[in-house]
């Protein structure tokens, strides 16, 4: 089949204005696969950029491939509202617009856009997608990216706080675009602050990881929470020096890598910088484990000895 090359500046295959040209749903930046739309005429489409690099770092985008959406990729995309954006730092400015808006000039995308802009200012992307609207039937199969993002988005809309806690848990780690929904149906959960403190005390790293990750998130300073972290100290004191060690001889067929236990202290060493200066008590156990490891692992024992220096100096 022949592909369809587009200019670089145009991402949807209409001949529209390409000032008409907007991402769907999510700020794209950065993406090699885009989905937009046109506020024109309502084409949708996905491309995927043909990128050059003439020279180390200068990255330039040549031309846009048109993918092929299939019937029902096509009409479930085009449920989602469209994203239009004005800032990016130091903090996001941007509203969510209708997916059925259609704009017989650009007078009326910048009219619609500025009354979205005010009604929204205060609103929470959840809440912003709440408003404008988003399909109702579960996403089409279909794994090219973008797609698993906006399915990942959907099901953290559709989830309900009465759910099985490893199915919402599993959508709360940071490489799910959907996180922020997923937490918010957890703070409705009666026991969702045990529910945390628990994860952080298992022994599988996926909980315990998401447990202090959460912790850390929330910027909880509680005594309960500093027994927690005193508890999972001690643990790794009590262990063998060698479970710190990292695994492997470091060549290509045996590459060195962080252990559990090691992986584990990292996260704790996260959390006590952050929850600083309340965490100021840890630096004599951080020192005891610096001590532990030696000369195993240089840039963890430096790590530890560096944070139990801030530490100590908290006021």
């Amino acid at each position: 089949m022949e592909l369809r090359i587009l200019p670089p500046e145009r991402q949807v295959s209409c001949s529209c204005d390409v000032a008409f040209q907007f991402p769907v749903l999510i700020d794209q930046t950065g993406w090699n696969d885009r989905i937009s739309t046109c506020l024109h005429c309502g084409q949708i489409d996905l491309v995927k950029l043909i990128i050059d690099e003439p020279h180390p770092h200068d990255v330039r985008c040549v031309g846009n491939q048109l993918e092929t959406l299939e019937s029902a990729v096509h009409a479930w995309l085009a449920q989602w509202p469209s994203r239009i954006q004005t800032s990016w730092a130091p903090k996001e400015v941007y509203a969510l617009l209708p997916a059925k808006l259609i704009c017989k000039d650009e007078a009326t995308v910048t009219s619609a856009a500025s009354a979205e802009l005010t009604r929204q200012s205060k609103l929470s992307f959840r809440s912003k997608i709440l408003k404008i609207g988003f399909p109702l039937e579960a996403p089409p199969n279909d794994n090219r990216l973008p797609m698993p993002r906006f399915a990942e988005i959907w099901r953290g809309l559709t989830i309900s706080p009465t759910a099985e806690l490893d199915t919402i848990i599993k959508m709360t780690a940071t490489e799910f675009s959907v996180s922020p929904f997923s937490e918010l149906d957890m703070y409705q959960r009666s026991e969702y602050r045990n529910e945390v403190l628990r994860l952080a005390l298992c022994r599988e790293r996926e909980n315990w990881s998401r447990g202090l990750e959460l912790i850390q998130r929330h910027q909880w300073r509680t005594d309960d929470v500093m027994h927690i972290l005193k508890q999972l100290l001690d643990g790794l004191l009590a262990q063998d020096s060698d479970v710190l060690t990292p695994q492997g001889d470091g060549t290509i067929e045996s590459p060195k890598k962080s252990s559990e236990p090691a992986r584990l202290l990292e996260a704790i060493c996260d959390v006590l910088f952050e929850l600083r200066p309340n965490t100021k008590c840890f630096a004599p156990d951080l020192k005891s484990l610096a001590d532990r490891i030696g000369e195993k692992d240089y840039y963890l024992k430096k790590r530890c000895l560096d944070l139990a220096g801030k530490l100590a100096i908290q006021e």
